[in-house]
């Protein structure tokens, strides 16, 4: 038989439920939810009294009063502390010990040794050449990097280390462009160079993977005179290996680039001695 149908015609008369049996109801419901609201109140006690149990316990920890931390001595874990405080060693460090590779050939055709000579934390070496001061006409800074593994980083980023490494900023950097040099293409871009002074120059830089070998730096004019492609090209022209240099490669490197050296340059270039005087522009400038 099947089952009588749900009565949907309850009356909704509030006569049908005593006031009594109302209030008898709604009261223990409403004490559940007093007790629900001060249940928060007693769980942050017992988290509380936990973490004050733990606190105590390793204040009272026996292997930290025997000179021990996790299982291992103290002394240990300051050393360990103290050897991730050491600083890597730098970049470059003065070689004064080595004797310079390479030189610019001065107007009256005297070789002139590198100014400093500085050595990689991998091994490689750098002869650099610094002309003139900030500021000067004919101010220049030539440096000829050796076996350095470093990839290449943009020509921008490695110009802004080599001029903060001299003090310098720059304040603006033109279109790149190509110098032909006896080396052959170098890189290169007009900048502006500010420290002592705000100076106009020409930012360079060249690499030669089969030797292992990178050469950067500036050369820097005035309002006057401001410096040109030609300007470089000497400059690069006036480099050389000084004699005795063991290295066949790169005697052979060398000697074939000076087939290619425009005589145009020779024997003077734009850049300032090393006394602050300034030499002999080149050839037809």
């Amino acid at each position: 038989m099947a089952a009588a149908s749900l009565d949907l015609s309850c009356s909704h008369d509030p006569q049908a439920f005593p006031l009594a049996a109302e209030s008898d109801i709604s009261r223990p419901l409403r004490r559940a939810r007093r007790r629900r609201r001060r249940q928060p109140w007693l769980r942050r006690i017992v988290l509380a009294s936990a973490c004050i149990a733990v606190i105590a316990h390793f204040a009272t920890d026996p292997e930290q009063e025997s000179g021990k931390v996790a299982g291992k001595p103290v002394h240990d874990l300051q050393t360990a502390t103290e050897a991730a405080l050491v600083a890597p060693p730098p970049r470059w460090e003065p070689f004064e010990e080595a004797s310079s590779l390479f030189a610019l050939r001065s107007p009256d055709g005297v070789l002139q040794p590198a100014d400093t000579i500085r050595r990689h934390r991998s091994g490689a070496r750098q002869d650099g050449f610094v002309f003139g001061s900030p500021g000067d006409e004919g101010y220049a800074q030539l440096t000829i990097t050796r076996n350095l593994d470093e990839a290449p980083t943009s020509f921008f980023v490695e110009l802004v280390r080599l001029a903060g490494e001299a003090g310098l900023a720059i304040t603006r950097s033109q279109q790149g462009f190509s110098v032909e040099t006896k080396f052959g293409p170098f890189e290169a871009a007009g900048i502006t160079a500010s420290g002592p002074a705000r100076q106009d120059c020409i930012a360079f830089r060249f690499a030669e993977a089969s030797m292992s070998l990178r050469m950067g730096g500036w050369i820097c004019g005035s309002e006057e005179r401001p410096v040109d492609r030609g300007h470089l090209a000497c400059l690069i022209d006036r480099l050389a290996l000084m004699p005795g240099a063991d290295d066949e490669a790169m005697d052979e490197f060398f000697a074939q680039a000076e087939t290619r050296r425009d005589p145009v340059c020779a024997p003077a270039a734009p850049v300032a001695h090393r006394d602050g005087t300034a030499t002999a522009a080149r050839k037809g400038s």
